[in-house]
């Protein structure tokens, strides 16, 4: 989902944004991230790296389920997430290292 994203606009400013198209893309670094120190991960644990290791919110905030209505309905993010958090490179290199390790 991605709800309050921060990133770059027009004229050099910044801007909070929501949606798919702004989470998707700093998964997706992350993921880049930790396979450039550890490329032998494979595809599979990259994934369960990325899923063991995000930020989990305790008390999950409400945001607008994606929705071709003009008025979309706001649901709870953990309904819309498999894990319920936010990804965390930190946590990602950490939980990546502990992989590789036990190989």
């Amino acid at each position: 989902p991605g709800t309050n994203i921060i990133s770059l606009d027009t004229a050099n400013s910044y801007s909070l944004n929501d949606g798919t198209s702004l989470a998707s893309p700093v998964v997706a670094g992350v993921a880049a991230l930790v396979l450039s120190y550890y490329p032998e991960l494979t595809a599979t644990q990259l994934k369960e790296v990325l899923m063991n290791s995000v930020e989990v919110i305790k008390k999950p905030k409400k945001v607008l389920q994606p929705s071709e209505e003009e008025k979309p309905a706001k649901v709870k993010f953990n309904s819309l997430s498999v894990t319920g958090g936010i990804v965390n490179a930190y946590k990602a290199l950490k939980e990546a290292e502990k992989v590789v390790s036990s190989n």
